[in-house]
């Protein structure tokens, strides 16, 4: 299963990563389980990854919905959050290609950057 999304918030992008090993089957069952959650495969992948780290001896406290409700809203939020970054991949591509077709336009014309002018 290829994972073309950036790391999470506040990290660096991180190149696309390969799990090797992985029988077609199952990928399409994670990829059908990702769109029955409506997300991306790689924020369904990260979310069920986040869930399985859980602990699974809960205490047997009164506290133990509330952290539940914690644990199921970061959840929530680590695949929103790698949904948008996958939904923003695009973008940055498309802004990166027209600043290089800017720059070529800029240098066949013999336009200089005003910040590499000298002042």
């Amino acid at each position: 299963m290829t994972n073309s999304s950036p790391g999470t918030t506040g990290h660096p992008a991180r190149a696309p990563w390969v799990v090797e090993g992985i029988a077609e089957s199952t990928v399409a069952a994670a990829e059908k389980a990702a769109a029955a959650s409506d997300m991306t495969p790689g924020a369904w992948l990260a979310a069920t990854i986040r869930r399985a780290e859980a602990p699974t001896d809960a205490p047997a406290t009164a506290e133990a919905p509330d952290a539940r409700i914690r644990a199921a809203i970061q959840e929530r939020i680590a695949a929103s959050e790698a949904q948008m970054l996958s939904l923003l991949e695009p973008l940055h591509a498309i802004i990166r290609r027209l600043a290089d077709r800017v720059a070529a336009l800029e240098e066949k014309d013999g336009i200089r950057d005003r910040t590499d002018a000298a002042p």
